[in-house]
């Protein structure tokens, strides 16, 4: 638990500068939440990675609280976005699959059937919209669009046009089209979601060091791949840089899943659910006198929205499956929450299912359809190379009856909705080179 000194340092990150003669009782601060699609942790400075791949985000991490341990909620764009915007997981808000190609749907002027966001549920943009923020949100991807319920709640809300990924200079553009209105006056909340680290990768040649290997030297080309991270990064840059985002402001980084590169023999993100895809940055920012450190405990992307609802001093919603991250900002220790991922493929009229539960150094992972188990001990296998189910027949079971448990909520409280959306074969062809082909 945060300390109570550590609160009030909070507290007074958020108040007016001390300059000011006096403090506003509701003063409410900037609100940024960044998402970078695909990002792998491991990547990232803060996390191990090269420090060249993300300078400004190295920054930004020292003056934030990075989580070493968190996770999403999937490994799936669609599902894992839902979960940080309603603070539930996929089988409780019912956004369990991406936009994704199907046999029977590579024909022009064919719907295809969406799961959207129940209307039901508060989302994070209306959450800050009824806050009194003035909301802000763009999306990269096809899989953030208003077609699956994202828009709800933004004020102004823009999908880059097009289905494949538009890229980090006109998602930055976008954002500072809005400036003057969000610079207005009262605060603003800001969503951002990138997209250049998914696949297909540009090479940006200036962030790869010579020798490097060029991408006709491999399919998923690692080097391109940290090279798009980068790209990304000198836009954020100029982004905090042109919205003078200073101690005013609240930032939530992160991202809805990682990639692979053979660590398991898939590149992409196919349907699994190991750490490469599952294990996420997490960072928060709270004014530039707020906390910062680094938190070990075992967090998830659904516990941003509750975290929002914390800082803003709004109160708990029974929605939400999450905690505030201010609970933990200190943690040294994993901690025993049970943190839920899953994944679900469906081809026609089959559905196969993937379960993986996080507790404490242990995770397992369920594949439904087989009943096969892979058990890993964090500490001593982060990678996932050697599964110990079989050592560990009494703690498998207990966390196989928590999977069961949260089904079993999951079955009284959830909601779904559906929409349809239509795509001609060249827009077929494109979500078919960013992979989404059910797979």
């Amino acid at each position: 638990m945060l300390s109570t000194s550590g609160r009030v340092l909070l507290a007074l990150a958020l108040t007016l500068p001390a300059a000011c003669s006096e403090v506003e009782a509701n003063y409410s601060p900037n609100v940024v939440v960044i998402v970078i699609d695909t990002l792998r942790a491991d990547d990232l400075p803060p996390y191990g990675g090269d420090a060249e791949t993300a300078p400004f985000i190295a920054e930004l991490a020292s003056r934030s609280v990075v989580f070493q341990h968190a996770w999403s909620a999937s490994s799936w764009t669609a599902p894992a976005t839902a979960s940080i915007f309603t603070s539930r997981h996929p089988n409780e808000h019912g956004v369990v699959n991406n936009l994704q190609l199907q046999s029977d749907v590579r024909l022009h002027g064919v719907a295809h059937e969406l799961n959207r966001i129940p209307s039901a549920l508060e989302t994070l943009p209306e959450f800050m919209q009824s806050r009194g923020y003035k909301t802000f949100g763009v999306s990269d991807n096809i899989n953030v669009d208003e077609s699956i319920g994202f828009a709800s709640g933004f004020d102004r809300f823009q999908r880059m046009e097009g289905f494949a990924k538009s890229g980090a200079r006109r998602v930055t553009d976008q954002v500072l089209s809005w400036k003057e209105e969000m610079l207005s006056g009262g605060p603003f909340f800001l969503y951002m979601h990138y997209m250049d680290p998914h696949e297909p990768y540009e090479r940006h040649a200036q962030w790869i060091a010579e020798g490097e290997p060029t991408v006709e030297d491999r399919e998923m080309d690692r080097a391109a791949y940290r090279s798009e991270i980068r790209n990304v990064d000198e836009k954020l840059r100029e982004v905090f840089s042109s919205l003078n985002l200073d101690d005013n402001t609240i930032v939530i980084f992160t991202a809805d899943h990682g990639q692979e590169f053979g660590d398991h023999g898939h590149t992409g993100h196919k349907w699994t659910l190991y750490s490469e895809l599952t294990n996420i940055p997490l960072m928060l920012h709270v004014g530039d006198d707020g906390p910062r450190g680094r938190s070990l405990a075992n967090v998830s992307n659904m516990d941003i929205l509750p975290t929002l609802r914390d800082l803003l001093s709004a109160p708990p919603s029974p929605q939400d499956r999450g905690i505030s991250l201010l609970e933990v900002l200190d943690e040294q220790e994993r901690g025993n929450r049970e943190l839920h991922a899953m994944r679900t493929n469906t081809r026609g009229d089959v559905v196969r299912e993937m379960r993986s539960v996080v507790l404490n150094k242990y995770k397992l992972i369920l594949n439904e359809d087989t009943g096969h188990k892979r058990f890993y001990n964090l500490e001593l296998d982060p990678g996932e190379q050697e599964n110990i189910a079989g050592q560990n027949r009494h703690l498998v079971n207990r966390m196989l009856g928590m999977i069961e448990a949260q089904k079993q909520q999951a079955n009284r409280e959830q909601l779904s909705e559906t929409g349809s959306i239509q795509f001609d074969q060249d827009q077929a062809d494109i979500l078919k080179t960013l992979g989404y082909t059910g797979e």
